[in-house]
């Protein structure tokens, strides 16, 4: 179970590029799994945000009872580019709570 784990930030520096994987770009799974944010990445695209390297599951994906877990933010650098994955950008599915 993960927990107040931080995948990016609002700077240059902090962001990554999750593309390309052969199953998800970030998986959030279990009833003890909360607090964590993902923002200020390039999920799916290259860093300009504009080139396909869609991974081949969702981009992000919470699941099984995962919560208060924050997906993007407020302010420019905070936000997530999430394109071209072959599933869902964003999927939030079953029992999940409070997630943003």
């Amino acid at each position: 179970d993960a927990q107040a784990n931080v995948i990016g930030g609002d700077t240059t520096a902090e962001r990554n590029v999750i593309s390309g994987n052969d199953g998800y770009g970030v998986l959030i799974a279990g009833s003890g799994t909360m607090s964590n944010t993902i923002s200020g990445n390039y999920i799916g695209t290259d860093a300009s945000g504009s080139v396909d390297l869609g991974n081949v599951g969702c981009g992000v994906w919470i699941v099984g009872g995962a919560q208060a877990n924050v997906i993007g933010g407020d302010t420019v650098g905070e936000r997530n580019i999430i394109a071209f994955n072959d599933l869902d950008g964003v999927l939030v599915d079953g029992a999940t709570t409070g997630n943003t």
